[in-house]
């Protein structure tokens, strides 16, 4: 691939043209570097923060972070993806910030099913995962490959909600089973404190 393809190739074309991987091989080792809270601490607490969003021009204009806002009724303070990061760490018990950090610096906490601007999904221990910052780009909306995200839900569903550990007010939709045949037996990796 020369200079001007590159330049308007997407993120995993360029992925993989460098690694010689197809998609799904692409999703599969991004999903194999994810980790994902254990369903059990989800059960005990589904939501770490249940008054904070992120900051979202559509549906909290003119809010930034630390201001608050109103969300169908109730006052909800306005974050950036540190408060997400945090509460993630709350969920595995290390710290993920500052000089007593316990997870390496390159982690970031991505989002299952978004919705970040809804309290009952920010700090939702079943919308949220870690992934090393290297590969996030592939998962990013604009980026996205699609069938990353129908394997994502696909295996976060059925972690959190094929036996439910939690029952938001809008449970998010059930996924494709229009995922690749490996994603059936695949075994979600999870964080932890030990």
């Amino acid at each position: 691939m020369d200079v001007p393809q590159l330049l308007v190739a997407s993120p995993l074309e360029v992925f993989e043209w460098v690694t010689g991987k197809k998609d799904a091989e692409v999703v599969q080792l991004v999903l194999k570097a994810s980790l994902f809270i254990p369903p059990g601490k989800v059960r005990r607490k589904p939501v770490m923060l249940p008054d904070c969003v992120r900051t979202s021009n559509a549906h909290h204009p003119g809010k930034r972070k630390g201001d608050t806002s109103d969300w169908k009724g109730r006052t909800v303070k306005v974050c950036d993806n540190t408060t997400a990061r945090n509460a993630f760490g709350r969920y595995i018990g290390r710290s993920m910030n500052g000089e007593s950090r316990e997870v390496a610096v390159g982690w970031e906490v991505a989002h299952i099913w978004g919705t970040v601007h809804d309290p009952e999904y920010f700090t939702a221990g079943w919308n949220m995962y870690l992934i090393p910052g290297f590969l996030r780009v592939l998962t990013e909306e604009q980026a996205q490959i699609p069938l990353f995200a129908r394997c994502l839900h696909f295996v976060a569903w059925n972690l959190f909600f094929k036996d439910p550990v939690a029952v938001p007010a809008i449970l998010p939709p059930p996924p494709s089973t229009d995922v690749p045949e490996w994603l059936l037996t695949f075994e979600p990796r999870f964080a932890s404190a030990s």
